[in-house]
């Protein structure tokens, strides 16, 4: 069988990005849309933890393949490009289904999708991998950073934000800015209690959201993903940041004579 456990978990994130598709669709006829868009940001949050757990299992059953890699490519664009366009689109046609408001959220909602699949197939002919570091805003977070801008508090007054944060975030992906990355990075202690952390105030706000009267599930998601923009910064060590750049500057070279 072509297909490792692992690769079950990247299906699950495909699985997600497509409920999630289906969620906005089913919201234009509903009664309750909003609940509907909200469940909808959730399964592209669900689908992140399959992306996380099918790293997992790979390294716990030591199985690693040439298939399992593109399709995690591939469930990447859907979960974390295609399913936020469409709840971009399915978010800004319910505030103005005018012609007008259909092209404004169908620019907009193409833009993670483009940029997405142009990303994809930049890295698929010249890979850029570094010890420790991503290079453009990683797909997962700018998926989260887009999906949570419609959970603001501050978005039904001002819809607006979009029409600057959706093509920042958009173009992030395809760009060679350094982010911190957790692949081939030692993680001491320090860290593991950090990450444990905002991902344990993360998960209980969740939860707050859905059984309680405390609505901040969304700024929290919001404020902890916009640190990660910092963190690149105040983690990597200055000659850790020199070596970076000498990579990035010899990456460019080849990539330009491939051109």
């Amino acid at each position: 069988m072509i297909m490792k456990l692992k690769d079950y978990f990247t299906a699950g994130n495909i699985v997600c990005g497509g409920v999630s598709t289906f969620l906005v669709i089913e919201a234009q006829k509903s009664a309750t849309p909003i609940v509907l868009l909200q469940w909808a940001a959730y399964f592209i949050m669900f689908g992140w933890v399959f992306d996380v757990l099918d790293g997992v299992v790979a390294r716990l059953t030591k199985q690693f393949n040439k298939f399992g890699a593109e399709l995690d490519n591939i469930a990447d664009l859907i979960n974390y490009s295609v399913a936020p366009g469409a709840l971009i689109y399915g978010n800004y046609i319910l505030i103005d289904s005018s012609l007008k408001g259909k092209i404004i959220a169908a620019v907009l909602a193409l833009l993670p999708a483009l940029f997405g699949a142009i990303r994809i197939a930049r890295f698929n002919i010249k890979r850029i991998e570094y010890p420790g570091i991503w290079f453009g805003l990683p797909r997962p977070a700018s998926a989260f950073l887009l999906i949570n801008i419609f959970g603001l508090s501050i978005f039904p007054k001002f819809p607006e934000i979009g029409y600057v944060l959706i093509p920042l975030f958009s173009f992030l992906n395809l760009s060679l800015i350094p982010f911190v990355g957790h692949h081939k990075r030692k993680l001491n202690k320090w860290w593991f209690l950090s990450i444990a952390g905002i991902a344990g105030m993360i998960v209980t706000f969740f939860f707050l959201h859905l059984f309680t009267s405390i609505h901040y599930f969304f700024e929290v998601t919001y404020f902890w993903f916009m640190m990660y923009f910092v963190s690149y910064t105040i983690l990597v060590p200055k000659d850790e940041k020199v070596k970076v750049k000498a990579f990035l500057k010899e990456w460019k070279k080849e990539e330009s004579e491939m051109l």
